[in-house]
């Protein structure tokens, strides 16, 4: 929302009317578009690969989003209901008939902006609406979400504006009856508000709001399974991940998730079947990899499950855990205790507060007779948190 910032600085010299040449105007205000520039390419670029999509949509759906967008956030403010963490895309190719009435309201409104042009005010609450909103209203498409309600914060402030110029001349004659009407739609939307936050509790929450609202949302139904798996609640999150697979079976997040949740119950031909079917469409995670390596470990098929640890690192050189369950490998199943010694060791590189790798290289020295270089080992990963028995220790005595 920040990038538009500049063009904001320019429709207020406008409404200000100032004298000085549009030239000198714009050049004043090179630093902000300097800014500006830097951070639009900082956002696009922090965004994943699957969040910004310039092919994911038709050109004409990316106007009709466009233009549902800019008239349900105006709907909004005035009828702050169905709010939503997320409003998701309908799909393509079968948008429902409200969508296609949304250019029409649009032109309309604009057209109507066209014939008040002469009052100065409304056309510049109208334009920092517009210039506001206008990088997310999903014509380049970013993100899972047709709209966000957070994206208005900035945007209503000329919205209001509008609305404060329009009710101005009342103030003169029916001075008690506007702040009345304002006083009654406060206590309202704070009610409204109130009650909002309850959405907020927790996560769990949070998305079943989501679902009762957008029941065929696989998003939603993936987010409360994670709920689910961050607190131990592995049948409920299963049950949340069948229903997202139900509606979308080739949903990444949630055959990673369910594949994690099977190697943790030690169910590696699920597991596996669920990696399968993820590589075999195509993904560009390296997760993948490394749970189906997990996989193949449990059921000792070490081969197969160095081979995924390799492509993992191909794909990903900085995560610690695939040098970790790699060096893990080569320690139980192969007895190569070196080539396991420079995987934890360029797992701790990686991420020096890693206290299992520690755990692993002691036992690497160990084995290589090193018990000065593994009792170090042990003694750090005990600061990281680290438990050892007694019987272990007395190893390296």
């Amino acid at each position: 929302a920040a990038v538009i910032f500049p063009i904001l600085l320019l429709l207020i010299d406008y409404y200000k009317e100032r004298k000085e040449p549009v030239l000198t105007l714009i050049i004043e205000k090179i630093p902000f578009f300097i800014l500006s520039l830097i951070f639009g390419i900082i956002t696009i670029k922090i965004q994943s690969a699957s969040a910004v999509s310039l092919d994911r949509f038709t050109f004409l759906e990316k106007i009709i989003f466009a233009c549902y967008g800019f008239v349900m956030y105006i709907v909004k403010l005035f009828v702050p209901m169905n709010l939503s963490t997320l409003h998701p895309f309908p799909e393509s190719g079968t948008l429902p008939g409200i969508y296609y009435l949304m250019p029409v309201i649009t032109l309309g409104i604009l057209g109507l902006a066209y014939f008040q042009r002469k009052n100065k005010g409304l056309l510049f609450g109208l334009g920092f609406y517009l210039v506001s909103i206008i990088l997310v209203l999903q014509i380049l498409s970013v993100g899972n979400a047709i709209i966000a309600e957070r994206y208005t914060y900035l945007a209503y402030i000329g919205l209001l504006f509008a609305i404060g110029i329009y009710l101005q001349p009342f103030l003169r004659h029916k001075k008690n009856m506007v702040y009345g009407g304002i006083a009654v739609v406060s206590v309202l939307f704070m009610f409204i508000t109130f009650q909002r936050i309850k959405v907020w509790d927790n996560s769990e929450v949070l998305w079943t709001d989501v679902i009762e609202k957008y029941p065929e949302s696989y998003r939603a139904y993936m987010s409360r399974a994670t709920y689910f798996y961050d607190n131990s609640e592995m049948e409920n999150a299963l049950n949340d991940l069948e229903q997202s697979l139900v509606i979308n079976p080739d949903f990444e997040n949630s055959l990673i998730l369910r594949a994690t949740i099977y190697n943790t119950q030690k169910k590696y031909n699920a597991a596996l079947s669920d990696l399968d079917r993820l590589i075999n469409v195509g993904t560009n995670d390296p997760k993948a990899y490394i749970h189906r390596g997990l996989a193949y470990a449990g059921l000792n098929q070490p081969e197969q499950s160095i081979q995924d640890y390799n492509k993992a690192i191909e794909m990903n050189a900085n995560d610690p855990l695939v040098y970790l369950n790699r060096g893990t490998v080569y320690f139980n199943s192969f007895k190569q205790y070196q080539n396991a010694l420079e995987d934890f060791d360029k797992a701790i590189e990686i991420d020096p507060s890693y206290g299992v790798a520690y755990r692993n290289r002691a036992n690497c020295y160990l084995m290589l007779g090193d018990k000065q270089k593994g009792l170090e080992n042990v003694n750090k990963a005990q600061q990281l948190g680290e438990q050892f028995t007694r019987d272990y220790l007395n190893y390296f005595n």
